[in-house]
Order: C-alpha cells, then sequence, then structure tokens
C-alpha cells in the first residue's frame, strides 16, 4: 500500500514532533514503519508521491526510538 502525504502535511507533522521533543516527550517509532518509508521512497517515481523522501527519513532518524 502506498501513502501519498501532500508536503504541508509532513511539514505539520514535522512541527508537531519537533514541539513533542521540546517538551521532552519520548517518540515511539517503529524500525520496520522507518523501512516501509524508505521502500516507498525508493519505490516511487510519482511526483506526487511522498517528498523529499531522503530528508524526511533523515528526520525520522532523529526521532527518539525506544526499543523494547
Amino acid at each position: 500500500m502506498k501513502i501519498f502525504l501532500p508536503k504541508k502535511e509532513i511539514n505539520n507533522l514535522k512541527e508537531d514532533i519537533h514541539r513533542l521533543k521540546e517538551k521532552n516527550v519520548i517518540i515511539e517509532v517503529r524500525l520496520d514503519n522507518i523501512e516501509s518509508l524508505r521502500d516507498l521512497g525508493n519505490n516511487s517515481n510519482s511526483p506526487s508521491s511522498l517528498e523529499g523522501e531522503t530528508n524526511n527519513l533523515d528526520f525520522m532518524k532523529n526521532l527518539y526510538l525506544k526499543n523494547d
């Protein structure tokens, strides 16, 4: 399944995550979700697909990851 997000929505998510990080909220991100984003970015050549996938993956890597 492919997910299409407008750049505005991606930027809104980044802002929300930054606000949470400023409040020292731990954000849990499953590593397989990051892999799914990477696969989506690598397999899509559509201009309407996830924009700036490389920057978004770098951003996701900088989130607080909690391994159970």
